[in-house]
């Protein structure tokens, strides 16, 4: 059974799907959200409705703070574009490879991008659970990308808190349960820490510090 008073709420949908945002491939429109303020309004909603804990919160803002610096720089998009490259998919290597088959498996000689991604079985399990809870993906993704893995969390988190039926609260209870433990647990927790070691960017130190501030634990049953 769900525990009412721990489960996921709408903060944590909005968390995981701002957590997706950020490890999309910079454009236009995130730049937009940065310089007119409203990825900072976001962040300090976040803040003020979940238990961050004294010192990620600190380190959020502190990461705001020197974002709200770099605006207004003409190369805005492609400084956030190299830095993106640099950290999820440099050519020799990213320093923080954003498919849990290559997280978990950084020793094994693989390429970036190709059928060893979408026919592993973290991606192949990944996708199984997108189609069972009524989520497609397009064929040319590897279901595996934390980008993806954050986006279905969040989706399930929002699906769980906008359920009115006890039985209906249990199917995406389930859902998101098995999720987390298949995946989530396995490389979340490792793969935001060791974007903080390595992000220079404020941009994507504020996205590591809200990933660390993700509790797994109000994601089970």
């Amino acid at each position: 059974m769900i525990d009412e008073k721990n489960e996921p709420s709408a903060g944590s949908a909005t968390l995981f799907q701002m957590l997706a945002r950020g490890l999309t491939c910079p454009d236009a429109a995130m730049v937009e959200a940065i310089e007119d303020g409203s990825f900072a309004a976001e962040v300090g909603e976040l803040l003020a409705c979940m238990p961050f804990s004294e010192s990620l919160a600190e380190r959020v803002e502190r990461s705001l703070e020197d974002l709200s610096c770099t605006i207004g720089d003409p190369d805005f998009l492609g400084g956030l574009r190299r830095e993106y490259t640099r950290l999820f998919s440099a050519p020799r290597g990213a320093l923080v490879p954003p498919w849990e088959t290559l997280f978990l498996n950084a020793d094994e000689d693989a390429p970036e991008f190709g059928s060893v991604l979408i026919r592993s079985k973290e991606a192949a399990d990944a996708r199984n659970r997108y189609e069972a809870a009524g989520v497609s993906l397009a064929l040319q993704e590897s279901a595996d990308h934390m980008r993806l893995e954050c986006e279905f969390a969040g989706y399930l988190c929002s699906r769980l808190a906008q359920a009115m039926q006890p039985e209906s609260r249990q199917v995406w209870a389930r859902h998101l349960d098995g999720f987390v433990h298949a995946h989530l647990d396995r490389w979340f927790a490792a793969f935001f820490d060791t974007l903080a070691a390595n992000a220079r960017h404020p941009f994507y130190r504020t996205i590591a510090a809200l990933g660390e501030s993700v509790k797994l634990d109000a994601c089970r049953c």
